[in-house]
């Protein structure tokens, strides 16, 4: 498979959350001394260009605050990220995996061979994944009811304090309202005094300074706007990271993700797998129960232990086949309009071997080398914990970085397959500057 990067490229580094917290806890930072000076070579890295942070929606979801008291250090990691960051950002996974579907259709090869114009790369607010795109639709259209419903109310009271009457009250309606709502007479007069209709929103959403100065949502009743752009700049709103964290987290819709990760898997099998592996812990406690009191048995038993192990773990083939086929049935509108068919997409991606999906197959090998580590059937065979899936998220980007921060646990799981993509594996938070510096040298970077 192709390399990712090409001589002279910046060193793309993906970060893990702990990184973040660790390099902007004030707290941590007194502790050890050695925690200012990485942030401090980390931010030179960036600034001259060596090295090429870059942030997935996966980090911000993490690096938010659950309880309001936390807010102000999700804050602080927040402006950790747009110093190291920037605009630069890590395309959604649902729509990564579209593209590297497509990559194979029409270029023949995977998207990572794109080099540095792999459009996993971004730097705009396509960071989001879809479920935030609606809830930032959705915040759109409720403000247009209710700005016509404010509009409303407020020509109704200017009518009843100058006292008109009956006639000219339902005619002054009739030009201001109409039958559907508000008409381009009553849009025009809204427009002409904004605050008086969108002061309170101003203060609780502050979205994009376009979206308010230009008064957007009053400018699209004048139909000087459409509905598409209208969309786009409230959700160039939400792609900001102090606005995300800020107020958007805070939305219904969005604050539970802050408190599991799941609801945002780019795929559902590995609800199945998830299930599976518990599954398959019950029955090693219950087998292993079994060993204390028969120990004239523990050989054959250990015999049985190994044939469940064998019998349950994960089909890495089905679960692709499985993905596949989710990722085509809910994006088939997509893919038609860019010209795949159903014989492109058996002959050129279903039947791609592992590896030509870069992101896709990196999360599915994570995953099902995440569950064999649960088959194992030992009192002290580590146990699942919530943070593992978080992690299997971020692996999806592995392949399109040149290091990668991973904890121990998740380096191992990488380490025991081929990591054909030529990613480096970073140990901790201390040893990225050094590490980055020496890829630099060689490079020629420095």
């Amino acid at each position: 498979m192709k390399g990712h990067t090409s001589r002279g490229n910046p060193i793309r580094v993906y970060l893990d959350s702990s990184d973040i917290d660790n390099l902007s806890d004030s707290r941590k930072l007194a502790r050890d001394s050695r925690l200012p000076e990485a942030v401090e070579s980390l931010k030179e890295l960036s600034a001259n260009g060596v090295a090429e942070f870059r942030f997935s929606f996966f980090h911000i979801i993490e690096l938010a605050h659950v309880e309001e008291t936390s807010k102000p250090f999700a804050l602080k990691r927040a402006t950790l990220v747009k110093e190291l960051c920037g605009s630069k950002a890590l395309l959604n996974s649902d729509a990564l995996w579209r593209f590297e579907a497509l990559s194979l259709v029409q270029d023949n090869e995977p998207e990572s061979a794109r080099g540095a114009k792999a459009r996993v790369y971004i730097d705009d607010f396509s960071w989001l994944p879809p479920s935030v795109v609606e809830t930032s639709n959705q915040l759109v259209d409720s403000m247009i009811k209710d700005l016509k419903r404010r509009i409303g109310e407020r020509t109704t009271e200017t009518l009843d304090e100058i006292g008109s009457n009956r006639k000219t009250r339902r005619a002054m309606i009739k030009k201001i309202l109409g039958k559907r709502g508000v008409t381009e007479l009553g849009a025009q007069i809204a427009e002409r005094t904004p605050d008086l209709f969108m002061d309170g929103w101003k203060r609780k959403l502050p979205l994009t300074k376009r979206f308010w100065e230009q008064d957007l949502p009053l400018r699209f009743l004048n139909h000087k706007i459409s509905l598409e752009e209208l969309r786009a700049e409230c959700l160039a709103g939400f792609g900001d990271i102090d606005n995300f964290i800020g107020w958007c987290i805070d939305l219904p819709s969005i604050s539970h993700l802050t408190k599991t990760i799941r609801s945002n898997e780019p795929a559902q099998h590995i609800e199945d797998l998830l299930e599976e592996g518990w599954h398959r812990e019950q029955q090693a406690k219950e087998l292993l129960h079994l060993l204390e009191p028969k120990a004239q048995v523990r050989h054959a038993l250990k015999a049985v232990h190994g044939m469940l192990q064998d019998a349950t773990a994960p089909d890495l083939a089905l679960a692709r086949v499985s993905n596949l086929g989710q990722l085509r049935q809910s994006n088939n509108d997509w893919f038609r309009r860019r010209g795949v068919g159903d014989q492109e997409w058996e002959s050129r991606v279903a039947r791609s071997a592992l590896g030509a999906l870069p992101s896709m197959d990196v999360f599915l090998r994570m995953a099902g080398a995440q569950f064999q580590k649960l088959a194992v059937l030992s009192k002290e065979a580590r146990k699942y914990k919530p943070s593992d899936l978080a992690d299997l998220l971020h692996c999806q980007y592995l392949p399109y970085v040149d290091f990668f921060r991973a904890d121990d646990y998740t380096r191992s799981l990488i380490n025991g397959f081929d990591n054909s993509y030529r990613t480096k594996l970073v140990p901790n938070t201390l040893a990225l500057p050094d590490m980055i510096r020496e890829e630099a040298k060689t490079r020629h970077l420095l």
